[in-house]
């Protein structure tokens, strides 16, 4: 190539790098005005929060809102509310996101062309978005000793702040509109819940996406760049659906039914529940995230799985139902039954979540041992198993929390009697834990 053509070619990239880099200045600033925005969004939010604490004060309420003399449908003005400034908040949230997109896509792009001037040269005269910046900004490098880079704490307190505004709105909605407060709270916490992970994805997949896209025509530029690869998304929607299908609805149904908390009617509520309120929120995702990771490593012999997941199934129903008739038959009153001999709407939910987490374990141990020649079998498996074996010693503290609140018997001797299978099914854990760890060890000698 000769000089005339290389210097022309110099100059189209230097064009589009200022045009880059050009497009990245109105995005950032758009980005902090989207922040800007999102504080006269909270501001007003706490005033209108602030002005409807005064709803049983009509004459205040009118002056407020300047409208004397007028018949005011209140419950309207709440609903429009509860409607409208979540959207507001979700539009807010999408367009921060957006001018994030837009400075990946130019960024990206600039650090490629920064390349190509680079080689062309034969000098690494410009290393800014290509080197600084994607060195700065990957998640494979978020803190130097003790410091944690501020973009990463930001991130945390978007998360929290986004969670704590939408959860305000649910309990305004307890509140203001109990009867909506199921449905209400259940699609808020799903749409919450969805755009946080957007904001999580655009980080781990997205902004790999982005660059592989605009990398197609150089290879090469591929290879320089320092992007974070993260290709496990799934196992963090597994976590969250498990979340949303199981944990959420009985959460909320025990709100709702004031049985959330200990009362004189309720002696087995929600929260003292520590193997439902601690162990359904975060172990029993992590271990259906193995499970999930088992059955994608023997899918292709997934034929021979059909017959026995059925037979589990049934026997998982059955016991299920045992258990939860047991646990509806005595005189106390909780979360799960609100009523005698009933089962509540929770305690159906519980059921069935139950049967489906049952047979999930089963299966996994079935799988285990079906396929214990196999290392990586093993391996999942017994990290897996970790997670339950934890979750099952949680039933430790529910049997605490039952002899000193409710029961109240104090006896040692009646306390291992009553408790006996749950002591059973503990040691039966702690065999099979060690039982894996042995065939784990074993075959990483081989």
């Amino acid at each position: 190539m000769d000089d005339k053509n290389q210097n022309r070619i110099i100059d189209v990239l230097l064009k589009e790098y200022e045009d880059r880099r050009n497009e990245n200045s109105w995005h950032t600033e758009r980005y902090h005005k989207q922040i800007k925005f999102v504080t006269i969004y909270f501001s007003i939010l706490i005033s209108i929060i602030s002005l409807l604490s005064n709803l049983n004060n009509k004459e205040i309420l009118n002056k407020a809102i300047i409208i004397e003399n007028l018949s005011i449908n209140y419950d309207i003005i709440i609903y429009i509310i509860l409607i409208v400034a979540p959207v507001l908040g979700f539009y807010l949230f999408t367009v921060v996101l957006d001018a994030l997109f837009m400075l990946a896509i130019n960024g990206i792009r600039a650090g490629i062309i920064e390349i190509k001037i680079n080689k062309l040269v034969d000098n690494s005269i410009l290393v800014w978005n290509h080197k600084i910046i994607s060195n700065l900004f990957s998640l494979d490098k978020t803190h130097y000793k003790s410091w944690i880079k501020p973009n990463l704490l930001l991130s945390i307190w978007v998360f929290i702040i986004y969670l704590a505004v939408n959860i305000s709105f649910c309990i305004f909605c307890y509140y203001s509109a109990n009867s909506m407060f199921f449905i209400y709270s259940y699609i808020l916490i799903a749409l919450t819940i969805f755009h946080l992970y957007q904001f999580l994805a655009f980080h781990l997949i997205g902004v790999q996406h982005i660059s592989d896209e605009i990398h197609l025509e150089s290879e090469e530029a591929v290879s320089n760049f320092n992007i974070h690869k993260f290709n496990a998304d799934i196992p963090v929607l597994v976590i969250i659906l498990s979340i949303m299908i199981g944990y959420i609805p009985m959460l909320l149904f025990s709100i709702q039914s004031k049985s959330f908390l200990p009362s004189i009617y309720y002696q087995f509520p929600f929260s003292t529940n520590i193997s439902v309120l601690v162990g359904d929120l975060f172990f029993i995702p992590l271990f259906n995230f193995y499970f999930l990771k088992l059955i994608i490593n023997v899918r292709n012999k997934i034929k021979v799985l059909i017959i026995p997941l059925i037979v589990i199934f049934l026997f998982s129903l059955l016991a299920q139902f045992f258990i939860h008739w047991i646990w509806i038959s005595d005189s106390y009153l909780g979360f799960m039954d609100l009523y005698l001999n009933k089962l509540s709407f929770a305690g159906w939910w519980h059921l069935f979540y139950s049967v489906i987490e049952t047979t999930a374990i089963l299966l996994f141990l079935f799988i285990a041992w079906k396929f214990r020649k196999l290392e990586d079998i093993i391996k999942i498996s017994f990290r897996g198993f970790i997670i339950f074996t934890i979750y099952s010693f949680l039933s430790i503290i529910d049997l605490i929390i039952q002899e000193n609140f409710v029961y109240k018997s104090y006896n040692f001797t009646l306390f291992l009697y009553r408790y006996s299978v749950v002591f059973i099914k503990l040691v039966l854990v702690v065999i099979i834990l060690i039982g894996l760890k042995m065939r784990y060890n074993k075959l990483k000698k081989i």
